[in-house]
């Protein structure tokens, strides 16, 4: 589907074990927090992680960045795990990858793969709650739109991209 050159090792592989976070090829999971987006027939996705693997330096940068492409569209979904009170540094950890170099060249190569139109989206996985005001003060503060998704226990479903931003 995609070839990112040096950084297919960060692909979150079918088979074996892959850099951390993924837990499957179609999952990632931080510190009890997780996200998935499993595929149906003729559709892709590639789960690729960003910290410490495609983004190795000590800058902010988000966990992972989940690719979806199916017949009518694709997505970019960057994703931040992240612990409760700890939301702020989301938003900031979002708006700064959404800036760097290395994600806008993985977003092309997406992006040039056919000619529609990448939609990108900004995802916050937690364990905490955060109240609308609040929300909205760091959306505008960070000049994005953040899905939250709110995932408590290891031991409930985790949370599918699909049903959650689509």
């Amino acid at each position: 589907m995609l070839d990112l050159g040096e950084w297919n090792a960060c692909v979150c592989p079918r088979m074996g074990r892959g850099p951390r976070p993924c837990q499957n090829q179609y999952m990632v999971q931080e510190q009890g927090k997780a996200v998935k987006l499993e595929p149906k027939s003729s559709e892709t996705v590639l789960a690729i992680v960003l910290d410490a693997c495609v983004m190795q330096d000590n800058t902010t940068k988000c966990d992972a960045l989940f690719v979806y492409r199916r017949p009518n569209g694709k997505w970019a979904f960057l994703v931040e795990l992240k612990g409760a009170g700890e939301m702020e540094k989301a938003f900031d950890q979002l708006s700064q990858t959404r800036r760097r170099s290395e994600y806008n060249w993985i977003v092309q190569q997406f992006a040039n793969l056919d000619p529609r139109r990448v939609k990108e989206q900004f995802v916050v996985v937690s364990n905490g709650i955060m109240g609308k005001a609040e929300r909205e003060r760091l959306e505008e503060k960070y000049g994005l739109r953040v899905h939250m998704i709110l995932h408590r226990e290891p031991t409930r479903p985790v949370p599918d991209l699909r049903s959650e931003c689509l």
